[in-house]
């Protein structure tokens, strides 16, 4: 998917599932979906435990994640989170990578 497919998905409010997830993260790696797999997942865990503990997340180029309550009903935990990201992810990302391929 290009990047303007990706940014015309997000405007019509579709969601990124983790099967969906999974195929990007592949193709951004290089690699087969089998072997990506128990990365992302391992990823989604970790996140998803930090942001349960009220930890904040610093990952650039995806930006910084700052919990600000958390509300826990008996259905779930639901946690209210701000994310900012950099006006210029996208050009960190370009930079962090060629200098890591040096």
């Amino acid at each position: 998917m290009s990047d303007e497919e990706e940014q015309g998905a997000a405007q019509a409010g579709a969601v990124l599932n983790r099967k969906e997830l999974l195929e990007r993260v592949a193709a951004e790696a290089d690699t087969r979906k089998q072997i990506a797999r128990p990365i992302v997942e391992a990823m989604l865990t970790v996140l998803g435990k930090a942001l349960a503990n009220g930890e904040e997340i610093n990952l650039p180029p995806m930006g910084n994640i700052k919990v600000k309550r958390t509300d826990d009903n008996e259905k779930a935990l639901v946690v209210h989170a701000r994310i900012r990201q950099s006006k210029s992810s996208e050009e960190n990302v370009d930079s962090e990578v060629a200098e890591a391929s040096e």
